[in-house]
């Protein structure tokens, strides 16, 4: 049947999973097979920890929470990435420097070969 399902995907130009594709383990994520990746996961009444845990995530491409009718009531929460703020020298040892708010432009310092840890390393 994987096999089978592994030939339709392929030669399919947009593929849909209805609730969860085959193969994954819906409270643990796991992949109990080899599933094919899906474009698009349609999660019927609620989502399920394998919409969201790894490896079983990458198998479902964009989940969609369809309402069923039926009440669902859960504790799960999905917690937003955070956000990374440049660092506060004032909270740091660590002397930082940057230009800008792009932390792709945040610069350490240059060690000295002088300094305690480089002295440090030389010792062990």
């Amino acid at each position: 049947m994987v096999k089978s399902l592994h030939t339709l995907t392929t030669a399919a130009t947009l593929t849909i999973a209805i609730d969860l594709p085959s193969g994954l383990a819906t409270d643990s994520g796991h992949a109990l097979t080899t599933p094919p990746v899906f474009h698009l996961t349609l999660a019927l009444g609620a989502l399920k920890p394998a919409h969201l845990l790894q490896p079983a995530a990458r198998y479902c491409g964009e989940v969609r929470l369809l309402d069923i009718g039926v009440p669902v009531t859960s504790q799960i929460e999905v917690l937003k990435s955070p956000q990374l703020a440049p660092p506060d020298p004032m909270r740091t040892n660590i002397p930082v420097a940057w230009s800008g708010s792009s932390p792709a432009r945040w610069q350490a310092p240059p060690i000295s070969p002088r300094s305690p840890r480089c002295a440090r390393a030389r010792a062990m």
